[in-house]
């Protein structure tokens, strides 16, 4: 399946034109207000790839998509103004071959989908498991006033039982 990528920065290596020719859709963001642009019309990509030098206009690109794509991997093509790269989940080095950044591209993404489908279904087995333990407690609280019940009607019994006449109990 195709992966939606995100790419901001400039395109001066084609990195573009390689992932498109590879499958990939590509929104190509060359500066902070396409970014924004793209992002608050919800489009969320698989990805965000990163090509821009300047670590200030980096570091505003990163929170952007951090605050609307949270599980989106971030990649980083790495240049000589790298200085904030844990911010990122894979370093593409400078002058890595195309085939092998692809390959780390899409190794990437299909982590990212895994521990995505992986966390939705612990969610899902999350709210299946608060909502059986709401149901048990809800279950609890009846039986537990159902046993208040049967012990005050016990109750009465055992003092009707004391007033009969022949009781051993009675005092007489």
């Amino acid at each position: 399946m195709a992966a939606r990528v995100l790419h901001f920065g400039t395109n001066d290596c084609n990195r573009v034109l390689v992932l498109r020719d590879f499958g990939y859709l590509v929104d190509d963001c060359p500066s902070i207000n396409d970014v924004r642009s793209t992002l608050l019309q919800g489009i969320c990509p698989e990805a965000l790839l990163f090509s821009e030098g300047y670590p200030a206009a980096r570091r505003e690109a990163v929170t952007l998509a951090r605050s609307s794509c949270a599980n989106a991997p971030l990649i980083l093509f790495e240049n000589l103004n790298c200085d904030d790269e844990t911010n990122f989940d894979l370093v593409i080095p400078p002058l890595t071959a195309p085939e092998l950044w692809l390959q780390a591209i899409a190794a990437t993404i299909e982590r990212s989908r895994m521990l995505h489908a992986n966390s939705t279904a612990i969610r899902e087995r999350s709210a299946w498991l608060v909502e059986q333990s709401s149901a048990l407690r809800q279950k609890s609280i009846t039986e537990r006033e159902r046993a208040v019940r049967q012990r005050q009607t016990a109750e009465k019994v055992i003092l009707e039982f004391r007033k009969w006449p022949g009781s051993s109990d009675e005092k007489t």
